[in-house]
């Protein structure tokens, strides 16, 4: 049901409007960045709209300038939203927004989006037992150094997408320290040249044992005429 009819039919009486009101709260899309700050205005003045908050999907674009403001406030939103698992950090943001999600807290989330200028290693900081992932899409990149052994103890499906930089031994790194138990689907997009083929390998070697879906999204151009397999 689209927004618009729900917000027509919680007009109608008080009774439909509790039945819409948990509809229309259920799954939020922040767009524009003023949006957020009227969503945490009515959380703040009807605290039980928030325990029906179960997805908050971000993809406005935030400017240096907006920056504190957008910051404090979707903060102080996932922290009210105790409901709230499945997040979708997909803004475009200042470098000083990279290093505030540290801050978020993201410990109740089972389905994690993160992508745009935003870095799956970006919220990792604020997965301390990861317990509850499920469900990984994210953007990865290379030049963040060694990264840490991790269980994803309950991990399904992770979809990852690459950019322009070749170097990839940080997949080496996943390879060996990780632990993924659960993992049963994973999606590759933007694989960019014959070269990084091994460290592909490498991985699926490691955490592929199980996997029933494997999918690989490549440029057929980017191989320079050698087979994946």
């Amino acid at each position: 049901m689209v927004f618009g009819t729900v917000n027509q039919i919680v007009l109608v009486c008080k009774f439909w409007w509790e039945i819409g009101t948990r509809l229309l709260y259920r799954e939020v899309h922040l767009r524009r960045i003023g949006q957020l700050a009227t969503l945490l205005s009515t959380l703040e003045g009807n605290a039980r709209l928030a325990e029906t908050i179960a997805d908050i999907n971000v993809s406005c674009q935030v400017t240096a300038q907006y920056f504190g403001v957008f910051d404090k406030a979707l903060r102080r939103t996932l922290v009210m939203s105790p409901n709230a698992t499945r997040i979708s950090l997909r803004m475009g943001v200042c470098i000083a927004f990279i290093s505030s999600v540290h801050q978020y807290d993201l410990s109740k989330t089972v389905h994690l989006d993160v992508g745009n200028k935003l870095c799956f290693w970006d919220a990792l900081p604020r997965l301390p037992h990861r317990k509850n992932l499920v469900f990984v899409r994210s953007f990865l990149r290379e030049g963040l150094g060694d990264i840490d052994a991790r269980t994803l103890e309950r991990l399904h499906e992770w979809q990852i997408t690459m950019r322009s930089d070749p170097h990839l031994k940080f997949l080496d790194v996943i390879a060996r320290k990780w632990k993924l138990p659960c993992l049963r689907r994973f999606t590759f997009y933007d694989l960019l040249c014959s070269s990084q083929i091994p460290h592909y390998i490498k991985i699926l070697d490691a955490h592929g044992k199980h996997l029933t879906t494997l999918s690989i999204f490549a440029r057929l151009d980017s191989f320079d005429g050698h087979l994946l397999f």
